[in-house]
């Protein structure tokens, strides 16, 4: 086998994780064939990742490695100069970075401001984000930033699925256990294991607009993945539910107000629990997120959502197992009378197959047996004839002596 074939191809990702040693939380979130000025443009191409921005050139075998953290920038602009443009990157230690040659400037620049600006290490009241020549400065409002525009709001990521088990209980006692007002293993109680605070949840009414049973949830809970902006956010979640053919339907729309880009997208997560017998029924826990806005991040809040949304609904089920099904054994875990037997059985296994073996050497059809006697009557002639002619021979030498 040869060495590339026996070594796994890294990702593209990873590449850039371990050209600039960076931690493998860092996303590329895009990249800019584009050149750094030193007493000359040397081209390379910038990374942009969730904390920095990170150079790199390969020049006839001299290489150039920059890295810049976001929290070391106080300022980005755009210098115009007599030949070409370029984006200066000021940082503390008031030392400028210089880019330039860039295919499409205008478009780098504002991916690479917003990008800062909603970093979390931006400081909005001394921001120095501009365009140098006298012109405004560019509408990065959170409204219209990166030239977003409005979308339907119909327009959704692909569903995924976050949850599909057996629980063993009926749909209405699934809703008695975990979502009801005085429910066994409520959402606020997992909310409080899960270390979230300002926990408010609303008794369920009726919601005449929609024909269904609504509350309202608020919390502030720890934000997961890289250390960037705030550590926390306050959180915002409607919830409704209602019985369709026999099965719970449980809608949950949810929205992080303290996140970047957190006015994109809402979270709707539908958790539908249907009967498959008469103690037991199918939860099935699927999301998608509802985007408001157009956005360059679209992959990464997908991405990014989908893993923390699925890690914490495998979280919830399995608290709420060992809360309310704690005598809820798998299969593996239950022994049954067969798996009794079969473990009995395992340690007689090899005198069992030498067994069938010589069932098999001694079991045959009528022609296989009829094939053995004449071969061994066959067997018996030969030999007859062969002791009789030594026979002969010995009387003809004792003959001649």
């Amino acid at each position: 086998m040869s060495k590339s074939q026996s070594q796994p191809r890294l990702s593209s990702q990873q590449v850039v994780r371990n050209l600039f040693s960076l931690s493998d939380e860092e996303d590329v979130l895009d990249d800019f064939s584009c050149g750094l000025r030193k007493k000359i443009f040397i081209h390379g191409r910038l990374f942009c990742t969730d904390n920095f921005l990170c150079f790199y050139a390969n020049i006839l075998g001299f290489k150039t490695k920059q890295v810049i953290p976001f929290r070391d920038i106080v300022a980005i602009k755009r210098v115009k100069g007599t030949i070409t443009s370029s984006i200066e990157i000021a940082c503390a230690n008031k030392k400028s970075y210089f880019f330039g040659s860039f295919l499409r400037r205008n478009e780098a620049f504002q991916f690479i401001y917003s990008l800062w600006r909603n970093s979390g290490y931006c400081d909005e009241s001394q921001d120095k984000g501009y365009w140098s020549d006298g012109e405004d400065p560019p509408p990065l409002e959170e409204e219209q930033n990166e030239g977003l525009m409005d979308i339907p709001q119909e327009e959704y990521s692909e569903g995924f699925e976050t949850l599909k088990v057996i629980v063993p209980c009926t749909p209405q006692k699934f809703f008695e256990l975990f979502f009801s007002d005085n429910a066994a293993f409520s959402y606020g109680d997992y909310f409080k294991e899960r270390g979230d605070t300002e926990i408010e949840i609303t008794p369920w009414g009726d919601n005449e607009e929609i024909g269904a049973c609504s509350r309202e949830l608020k919390f502030r809970t720890k934000i997961n993945g890289p250390s960037v902006g705030p550590k926390t956010t306050r959180i915002q979640s409607a919830q409704i539910y209602k019985y369709q053919e026999g099965a719970l339907v449980i809608k949950i729309s949810t929205k992080a107000l303290d996140v970047p880009f957190s006015s994109y997208f809402v979270i709707e997560q539908d958790w539908v629990v249907t009967p498959v017998s008469a103690e037991k029924s199918r939860l099935r826990c699927t999301l998608a997120l509802n985007f408001l806005k157009s956005t360059m991040f679209r992959g990464t809040i997908e991405s990014r959502t989908k893993a923390d949304s699925t890690k914490d609904v495998e979280a919830w089920w399995k608290r709420a197992k060992e809360k309310c099904f704690s005598d809820m054994q798998s299969p593996a875990e239950k022994p049954t009378v067969e798996r009794q037997i079969h473990q009995i059985a395992k340690y007689e296994e090899v005198d069992l197959k030498e067994y069938r073996k010589k069932s098999k050497l001694m079991k045959g059809s009528p022609d296989s047996v009829n094939s053995l006697l004449l071969l061994n009557a066959i067997c018996l002639v030969l030999l007859f004839f062969y002791l009789r002619h030594l026979n002969m021979r010995i009387n003809s030498l004792e003959e001649i002596n």
